[in-house]
């Protein structure tokens, strides 16, 4: 399960910033986790309340954004958003397509005190 590295990741990176700007505590932490991620959010918020003990993350509320598969299709140009286990253009059904949005997984905002 990497979401325990990931997770262990965010609580350093989030408590050095804590450090840097001088805030005690976070209340809350957005974070964005794309389908294409291979991040499980379960397991991140299952993992989080350990890994953030002691840390002033600790107790803090996750807020989870899911964001889609989309892709742009190379002959026609749409934007859709395809199956994770079908990707293709919705609207030609071409599969020469280039992800745009759904792979990220990423810290997106920090309510401190």
């Amino acid at each position: 399960m990497h979401e325990i590295s990931l997770v262990d990741s965010i609580v350093t990176q989030v408590s050095q910033l804590a450090e840097q700007e001088a805030f005690k505590k976070v209340f809350r932490i957005h974070l964005e986790i794309g389908a294409m991620s291979g991040v499980v959010p379960e397991s991140i918020e299952f993992c989080f309340p350990e890994l953030s003990r002691n840390s002033p993350l600790e107790n803090a509320l996750l807020v989870i954004r899911r964001t889609a598969l989309r892709v742009q299709c190379n002959p026609c140009s749409a934007e859709t958003e395809p199956e994770i286990h079908d990707i293709e253009c919705k609207k030609c059904k071409s599969r020469e397509v280039k992800i745009i949005a759904g792979q990220d997984f990423k810290i997106i905002d920090l309510e401190v005190e």
